[in-house]
């Protein structure tokens, strides 16, 4: 099967967001919405929502996915859905690495803290319009740290993969 996805998707609340943003929950769910739409009219079937070192806008935009419509109102039946994996986008190492991860598409929503926790970020809170600057994981070295750090906690094993970011 061939599926066209986008693994990279950062939100409005994002340190590299251009435009407008609001911490507003009916902004957040009215953009969620709006996102998906656009990506059905792309022909996209999967998306990471991928903002640095932050989940906020992840369950919006899988809500909006979950209650997405056709134009007469019925629901998609479920292999017709947009599928919304949780994802960050990771800054850490010397000399500086990014890396994308990504989680299963049906990992607990309420764990999602717990990722952030295991990593050792700071989560900042969802009222903030936007996220501060990021400040990188020194703990971390190489994809490899990051992959042991992970794989520490049983029920993360087998439930994340990792793309590095490669830039010039």
């Amino acid at each position: 099967h061939f599926y066209r996805c986008d693994f990279q998707v950062h939100t409005p609340r994002d340190t590299q967001w251009k435009g407008n943003s609001s911490a507003d929950p009916g902004d957040r769910k009215a953009h969620a919405e709006s996102f998906v739409a656009h990506c059905r009219s792309a022909d996209l079937n999967a998306v990471a929502i991928t903002d640095h070192h932050d989940f906020a806008y992840f369950p919006f935009i899988k809500q909006a996915a979950a209650e997405e419509t056709h134009a007469d109102g019925s629901p998609y039946l479920e292999h017709e859905k947009l599928v919304v994996f949780p994802g960050l986008e990771l800054t850490f190492g010397q000399p500086t690495i990014q890396a994308i991860l990504i989680l299963d598409a049906h990992f607990p929503e309420d764990r999602l803290a717990d990722v952030l926790k295991a990593l050792s970020v700071e989560p900042v809170d969802d009222s903030f319009e936007r996220l501060p600057q990021v400040e990188s994981l020194d703990h971390l070295k190489t994809l490899l740290d990051l992959h042991d750090e992970l794989d520490k906690r049983a029920w993360l094993q087998g439930r994340y993969i990792v793309l590095p970011n490669v830039t010039d």
